[in-house]
């Protein structure tokens, strides 16, 4: 039994909570009317704002908030936590209001997803893990509200690590049950689309067991994660370098399950490719459940396997190890001014050509 199902999480919780509820069988059509603040906030560049940022973002957040379609919803869950992180010149009390509306967003944004069949993934208007990845981004508000209150806290980050598990373990089993599908193409998008995410997952995950309070990994905003305007800042995870509250940068991560030099070369995150990196190549595949399978045993059982074990402790260290070569690395764009605590480093193809033996013995 994994954490999600013996003690109350965030975005586990919410996902099992939406697929709960009876399914909308009206005929109701949604339309994705012309919104002028859903296209100002992807033109921001996918980094962490400033005071002045934050400010916009709670204006598109209100202005996204009464919507009843779901990625302006999630827009607007995002514009709310972004804000509530980057204004630190703000009262706690406004960018803690700022957490739960963002968390209020989200849900009702499951709810739309899980409960009206024209979201269903076989439209078109969703992708597979969808639902999955607005979960995830509920299971990181506790960390935020720590992060404002200037004490990340042990519990707070095995409370985030268990949830980060338990919705990778419900996305191992959704995968398992879309090998079903009869449709050919729905069920390679669908496996894609699980395996891209749960390679995400095992990124947090090796992140968070490395239990490191100043530095914090989160799954990146809506913006950031988009391909939309600014591709070359692209990522999947951005780690907050915190101390006491006070972010003093962060680094972004682009997780790959595996890719070539075009990827490199597209990228001017920390590229981590999956299942060179962050998988165990000695168990005779390169599925990324196996981690999860990893993770799992080492945190739920009372005598986890010793092979479980060096399996999460390689892959937390390989990213240390990516993470600090990254940061060694000479700044994109440095002495120009910019706004922004998110740095961005030249470090062409690193890792491209290292194992995962490699980086462990480096």
């Amino acid at each position: 039994m994994h954490y999600g199902q013996s003690i109350p999480t965030n975005g586990y919780d919410a996902l099992e909570a939406a697929r709960a509820l009876p399914h909308d069988r009206c005929d109701k059509s949604f339309t994705f009317d012309y919104n002028a603040a859903y296209g100002r906030y992807f033109r921001i560049q996918k980094v962490l704002v400033g005071s002045s940022g934050s400010s916009e973002l709670i204006d598109i957040a209100n202005e996204l908030a009464d919507t009843n379609h779901p990625d302006y919803l999630n827009v607007a869950g995002w514009s709310y936590l972004e804000a509530a992180l980057s204004g630190a010149e703000d009262c706690a009390i406004e960018r803690i209001e700022c957490v739960e509306k963002a968390e209020s967003a989200w849900k009702q944004t499951l709810s739309i997803l899980e409960t009206n069949p024209i979201f269903a993934p076989e439209t078109g208007n969703a992708d597979y893990a969808d639902t999955h990845r607005i979960a995830l981004s509920l299971a990181y508000t506790p960390l935020v509200r720590a992060l404002i209150a200037g004490n990340i806290t042990e519990a707070v980050q095995e409370r985030v690590f268990a949830d980060t598990l338990a919705i990778a373990e419900r996305c191992v089993i959704d995968q398992h049950l879309a090998m079903q599908l009869e449709d050919d193409v729905k069920r390679s998008d669908a496996l894609s689309d699980y395996t891209g995410f749960l390679h995400e997952c095992n990124c947090l995950l090796a992140l968070l067991y490395r239990n490191d309070p100043q530095r914090i990994p989160m799954p990146s905003s809506a913006r950031a994660g988009s391909g939309l305007e600014y591709a070359s800042e692209t990522h999947d995870i951005m780690v907050i370098h915190q101390k006491w509250g006070t972010i003093h940068r962060t680094t972004p991560i682009e997780v790959k399950s595996h890719c070539g030099t075009r990827e490199y070369d597209r990228y001017k995150a920390l590229v981590v490719r999956g299942k060179a990196h962050l998988l165990p190549q000695n168990l005779g595949h390169h599925h990324p459940s196996l981690l999860v399978e990893a993770f799992s045993d080492t945190y739920n059982s009372h005598q986890p396997a010793s092979r479980s074990l060096d399996a999460c402790d390689a892959a937390a260290r390989v990213v240390e190890r990516l993470l600090v070569d990254y940061q060694k690395s000479q700044r994109i764009d440095e002495g120009r001014e910019r706004n922004t605590r998110t740095h961005f480093h030249a470090s062409p193809h690193l890792g491209r050509y290292a194992t995962r033996a490699d980086l462990l013995s480096a």
